[in-house]
């Protein structure tokens, strides 16, 4: 989603009586922390210039994502949108946005989810244009033919060793299956969530078989490089660098953790320290995703926080 769709949704939703060209310093001042607002150069620039972000004909720059990023305050920005949707009783509406966009969301603190993407959306901008044209790292000749023989390398590789996924859960999976059905409580305030309740959520059971169907695509890149020079341990590695900042923000739950997780996971560019990264039989979304629930069984990750 992009920066002006964003500010365009929380627009129709919102009461205020208030000039379109207005809304980016509306949406800037209750999310930034109040000690930074006078800061933001960006509430200095002419009306005309925030009407262009808000309509999508000028991007919100990089510098000015970066401080709305850095000095964000989500207690305030939550505020400001459930007060909103309460005054405007559009709170019906709001959870329609999220649902027609495929935003993940709970009818519980719905504003937080609001939050929550603007986040992202910042991410992205971000990350997308993280090093200008003057510090770029140019690749040398050499350095580019080493890459092109490791493509082609990998490229001949033979897929890792299948494994079938068992029928029941294996003492391996203990771990990673028990700090699921935690997540899966945490959502639905419950005390504990057994086998039982999936007759009640089913749509933990579907979540539950495609993280065992993730699981063991990981375990099979574990299995195949056992004599590759810690190429797994890499892997995981390489993974946990890329997503521990989102893993360390705070959510509504563990369920909500673990999705946002996976979610960055799939996005994350594996550095090729795994040089068996080139080839999609051993680096695909599944992998990555699966790799997170090894994590899990190496404690690094845990999706409840006490």
């Amino acid at each position: 989603m992009k920066f002006n769709e964003f500010l365009q949704g929380v627009y129709s939703l919102c009461s205020l009586q208030i000039n379109k060209k207005d809304f980016l310093n509306i949406i800037s001042e209750n999310f930034l922390k109040d000690s930074t607002i006078d800061g933001f150069k960006l509430l200095t620039l002419s009306s005309g210039y925030h009407y262009k972000i808000y309509c999508g004909s000028k991007n919100l720059s990089e510098k000015y994502a970066k401080y709305l990023y850095n000095n964000r305050d989500i207690d305030k920005f939550c505020d400001f949108l459930r007060e909103q949707f309460e005054e405007s009783n559009t709170i019906d509406m709001a959870e329609n946005w999220l649902k027609n966009n495929n935003i993940e969301y709970s009818i519980q603190n719905i504003e937080y989810y609001f939050a929550i993407q603007l986040e992202h959306i910042l991410e992205n901008l971000i990350t997308s244009n993280s090093l200008d044209d003057d510090n770029r790292y140019e690749i040398s000749n050499k350095d580019k033919k080493i890459i092109e023989d490791i493509k082609k390398l990998t490229s001949n590789l033979s897929s890792p060793i299948h494994i079938d996924i068992p029928k029941e859960i294996t003492s391996p999976e203990d771990l990673y299956i028990n700090e699921l059905m935690a997540a899966y409580a945490d959502a639905e305030n419950l005390e504990i969530f057994t086998a039982n309740d999936f007759s009640i959520y089913s749509e933990y059971k579907e979540d539950l078989e495609e993280r065992r169907i993730d699981y063991f695509a990981a375990e099979s890149i574990r299995v195949s490089t056992r004599e590759l020079d810690n190429q797994f341990n890499i892997l995981k590695n390489e993974t946990y660098e890329g997503i521990k900042d989102t893993y360390k923000k705070r959510y509504v739950n563990g369920y909500e953790r673990m999705l946002t997780v996976m979610e960055k996971v799939v996005d994350l560019r594996i550095s090729t320290d795994y040089i068996l990264g080139f080839s999609t039989n051993w680096l695909n979304n599944k992998i990555k995703k699966g790799v997170c629930h090894h994590l899990v069984n190496d404690s690094k990750l845990k999706w409840i926080k006490k």
